[in-house]
């Protein structure tokens, strides 16, 4: 409920702000926010739902959410830009945020409390360290070059993020991500296969938007409707998702899933956005289906893979994985794109979009033995 309220204040405080300095400060808080809400929100599921048929309907109905959101997203985005300004699309949030804090206030059961866990503020400094030089070594990259000064540095300073913080993890008492849990190849495997799917979903998204404005002069609203097919490939994949998952446990959907987004990555860097019709309809849906498929499978296979106790943990580092490749492939592909926005800029940034699909697949097949006990608690529903 927290995470609700920060969100929410922290749209209105979007909606209003004076100056860019304001703004950015208003949505670093609305970041937090949603950082406290998600996962906490998984967990919740998965903690209050005990029979196995119901919870995995509820989880696969969540994720299913989650994705329609991102992909109505531009959609909506677009057409509330376009009738009342910028400022609406933080605005909006206000009416879902209250009646959200009043759904939980008037429905939600309280869980049950686990030992409490000390904050582990240098871990958490190593990671946003980590992530933030991550990211500023590719947008400079994309700008200047992988060989200038800055980027090089910022590479450098991620490499030295990333050791500071598995040290810190090994070493304290509480660290807010216990590395031992990799040793699990559920959890590490999901972990990285959300990371891979956002670096090449969100990061299509993004070019997709600039590249309908930019290079074909589209309006907000027309960029907006041009994502249709996609969101309706996600509604289709999701369902069918969560259908599947009750018979074949989430592995081979994981598998598939992001073998067929791959596929419609590769169809979008062949057709290039250059035909604004029919036929970039087809990559597009066939991107949201293969998408829409994995996105019950990750987060259902993440909680079966650790103790019911450690399922806000399990949920929470799927949603930083998540974000943080979301980041990334916003970065990365972003700066493949180019500044004016070019045809191949695009079609790079999209083979790149379907590289880390493809690898996504691979990472979820090279565990082919992780799903046996998966399968077995699903066989039943």
């Amino acid at each position: 409920m927290t995470g609700l309220a920060v969100f929410t204040l922290a749209s209105a405080l979007c909606s209003e702000a004076p100056t860019i300095v304001l703004l950015q400060i208003s949505r670093a808080l609305q970041g937090i926010g949603a950082a406290l809400m998600l996962p906490t929100s998984l967990a919740l599921l998965n903690n209050a739902i005990a029979e196995p048929k119901r919870r995995t309907h509820a989880i696969s109905t969540w994720a299913g959410a989650g994705a329609l959101g991102i992909a109505l997203g531009p959609v909506l985005g677009g057409g509330l830009v376009e009738a009342f300004g910028w400022r609406s699309i933080f605005a909006v949030n206000l009416p879902i945020g209250l009646a959200g804090l009043w759904l939980t206030w008037r429905h939600l059961p309280e869980s049950p409390r686990s030992a409490v866990r000390s904050l582990d503020p240098v871990g958490q400094g190593f990671a946003i360290a980590a992530l933030a030089a991550l990211t500023y070594a590719l947008i400079n990259a994309g700008r200047v070059g992988a060989t200038d000064a800055v980027s090089l540095a910022g590479a450098c300073a991620f490499l030295v993020s990333t050791a500071g913080f598995v040290v810190t993890e090994s070493l304290v008492r509480h660290p807010m991500l216990p590395l031992g849990l990799f040793g699990r190849p559920g959890f590490s495997a999901t972990a990285a296969v959300g990371l891979l799917h956002n670096v090449g979903i969100y990061g299509m998204i993004f070019v997709l938007s600039i590249g309908f404005q930019r290079l074909h002069a589209t309006s907000p609203v027309t960029a907006g409707l041009l994502f249709l097919p996609m969101t309706g490939g996600l509604a289709v994949g999701t369902r069918l998702g969560s259908r599947l998952l009750r018979s074949y446990g989430p592995h081979w959907l994981l598998v598939g899933g992001h073998f067929v987004a791959a596929l419609g990555a590769l169809g979008l860097a062949e057709l290039n956005i250059s035909v604004l019709g029919p036929l970039l309809a087809v990559p597009l849906m066939v991107i949201g289906l293969g998408a829409g498929t994995t996105t019950p499978a990750m987060s259902l296979s993440i909680l079966d893979s650790v103790d019911r106790s450690r399922s806000g943990l399990a949920s929470g580092l799927l949603n930083g994985a998540r974000q943080s490749g979301g980041v990334i492939g916003v970065a990365l592909l972003g700066s493949l794109l180019g500044e004016p926005a070019t045809f191949i800029g695009l079609r790079w940034a999209f083979f790149v979009a379907a590289g880390a699909l493809a690898l996504a697949s691979i990472v979820a097949f090279s565990t082919w033995w992780w799903p046996r006990t998966e399968l077995r608690n699903h066989a039943s529903l």
